[in-house]
């Protein structure tokens, strides 16, 4: 892979209203925006190779002398040659099973007990219906692949293929938000930063049904964002997506273009104070 990372976008026609639009309309347009490089960062197996990159530079990711350890990349056990690869040898509780052009978490196969063969070539023939996303253009850049990758055991749920994500909202290298999901359940704060530290989180609204989710450490907070100012670099608006392990160990998960499917993810109010950020 010779990754090109500029000419991500096409921003050659903006709205001339671009300057006062909500930060979800701004991702809106943006997603219909792509071009052929965003690959590097959609397709989940670029993606991995994108970071790992970064993250072995020098033994540090890039001039914010994070050390190599800090973050890690899950490891990828098998690339499947076709979605009719699959053997009893893939049915092995400590791996999922993925697709390289996924949305959601319904590309991914938790293989527990309850799988066998016949079910998850059942389901990665579903994966190879024809799809194309007019709105979402980042998507149709990617090659159908499958692969297999190790589970990381979450801090939290202690269940393998069942991890909490953490997330950074990251707009033209400022760190503005946070999130925790799991299972489509959602914790969502504002970051209280002084220049890149971080001093505090705010909930920005309260969830319907709140993630019970114990207070990520400081220092935890710290690496993600500074991991974030790192990997998010190239892109004016990010979320960067991570695990955490039993450990505090911190696991890269993937590059997020278009949370929420372009939709709103914040207040009305702090959808229009984080759209003017976005100039």
């Amino acid at each position: 892979m010779n990754p090109n990372y500029t000419n991500l976008y096409d921003f050659s026609d903006k709205p001339i209203d671009w300057n006062i639009l909500p930060l979800y309309k701004k991702i809106e347009y943006t997603a219909t925006r792509f071009q052929p490089n965003i690959v590097y960062f959609v397709d989940k197996l670029y993606a991995k190779q994108t970071a790992s990159d970064w993250i072995s530079n020098n033994g540090t990711l890039q001039n914010f002398n994070i050390p190599v350890g800090l973050v890690s990349i899950p490891n990828t056990i098998r690339i499947l040659s076709d979605a009719s690869d699959v053997s009893v040898f893939d049915l092995d509780s400590n791996i999922m099973i993925k697709s390289t052009h996924g949305l959601q978490s319904a590309y991914n196969i938790d293989v527990d007990g309850n799988w066998d063969v016949s079910r998850v070539l059942h389901r990665l023939q579903d994966f190879e219906r024809p799809k194309y996303f007019p709105i979402q253009t980042q998507y149709n850049y990617i090659t159908k692949r499958y692969f297999s990758e190790q589970k990381i055991e979450d801090r939290i749920t202690e269940l393998w293929g069942k991890a909490i994500v953490y997330s950074i909202y990251m707009i033209q290298g400022i760190p503005v938000a946070y999130s925790e999901c799991f299972e489509s359940r959602y914790n969502l704060y504002e970051l209280i930063m002084s220049g890149n530290t971080y001093i505090d989180k705010i909930e920005i609204k309260p969830p319907t049904t709140r993630l019970p989710v114990p207070i990520l450490p400081n220092n935890i907070m710290q690496n993600l964002i500074n991991i974030s100012l790192c990997l998010s670099y190239p892109f004016e608006f990010i979320r960067m997506d991570y695990f955490v392990d039993i450990y505090n160990q911190i696991w890269f998960n993937e590059y997020t273009l278009t949370p929420n499917c372009t939709q709103k993810i914040f207040t009305d109010e702090k959808e229009i104070e984080y759209g003017l950020l976005w100039n």
